[in-house]
């Protein structure tokens, strides 16, 4: 399941708001299938740059984002709780 935020009104980039996988299929492969597939139905619309965060104690998830080509850029709060954000540029 991809939550997908085509114009966040905070800082006028495209947000994901949420990437679920079933937790039976972690670790297989399908994340990153589904990803690529959805980035590049992003490429084809011709979206530029998409952000998204990740809870700080995350460690998991940062690396799978990571590993598709995403980079820190900044902290911020989110109801309470401290989230790295992270920024990747679609080329």
């Amino acid at each position: 399941m991809v939550d997908f935020l085509e114009h966040n009104p905070k800082d006028k980039h495209p947000w994901i708001g949420l990437f679920m996988i079933h937790g039976a299929y972690h670790s297989l492969g399908y994340g990153k299938k589904a990803y690529v597939a959805f980035e590049e139905s992003l490429k084809q619309q011709h979206f530029k740059k998409i952000r998204l965060g990740v809870l700080h104690n995350n460690e998991p998830a940062k690396r799978f984002w990571r590993s598709v080509g995403y980079s820190f850029y900044g902290k911020s709060e989110w109801e309470g709780k401290v989230v790295d954000c992270f920024e990747k540029k679609l080329e």
